[in-house]
């Protein structure tokens, strides 16, 4: 490699690793402010995620589309509709034609609930972009755009991904670890190391 290539290299790790470093600050506080904005139209942040699914899906869907959608299990999912049908924000059904499918849907003042969500989360990035020029705004949504659009492409698609992958051991149990000096080795896990019970009980299904 050559200097000057190995000077770009270091610049760009620099960079990425600026850029790492204010992605999770934003996250953070995002996560805060979010917390804080529910909590103030009583809701908490699990009941916002499941309100704003339902929005962005027409108001009505399944529990298990919910469920995967969300990422959550089964048991969690039910705690937090139950509590959101006492609030009046939604309601269950079970379809006519199979009792086993479940349908959880918006009332109406759960749509209210949601667009005062929203609203209030639209005057947050008002306030946090109060200092962009609109020529800077629209340079911030494209490069937005175009990360978003590589955060959302299979890894294999991406024209870096050949030599990403050269500094990754990708054989049997050190999958996914990084090479090199200074990187820890791991150890073959044998059957005596499994737990004795099951880490996750079985949960409800949903269809």
């Amino acid at each position: 490699m050559t200097t000057d290539k190995k000077l770009e290299n270091d610049q760009r790790n620099q960079l990425l690793e600026i850029i790492h470093n204010t992605l999770q600050n934003l996250a953070w506080e995002n996560h805060k402010r979010s917390t804080e904005l529910l909590k103030e139209l009583d809701l908490t942040l699990p009941q916002g995620v499941v309100l704003g699914t339902l929005s962005g899906l027409g108001s009505r869907a399944k529990m298990s589309e919910l469920i995967e959608l969300i990422q959550i299990s089964g048991g969690t999912l039910t705690g937090i509709v139950d509590r959101l049908i006492t609030a009046g924000l939604v309601a269950r059904e079970r379809d006519e034609a199979d009792r086993r499918v479940v349908y959880v849907s918006l009332t109406e003042a759960g749509t209210m609930k949601i667009q005062a969500v929203q609203q209030a989360n639209r005057g947050q990035l008002n306030l946090w972009m109060t200092g962009f020029s609109n020529q800077e705004l629209e340079l911030f949504n494209t490069l937005l755009k175009k990360f978003v659009s590589a955060a959302n492409s299979p890894p294999e698609d991406l024209p870096e991904y050949p030599e990403l992958l050269k500094s990754y051991d990708l054989t049997g149990a050190e999958s996914l670890r990084p090479t090199g000096p200074g990187q820890p080795e791991v150890g073959n896990m044998n059957e005596k190391d499994l737990p004795d019970k099951p880490l996750v009980s079985k949960e409800k299904s949903y269809d």
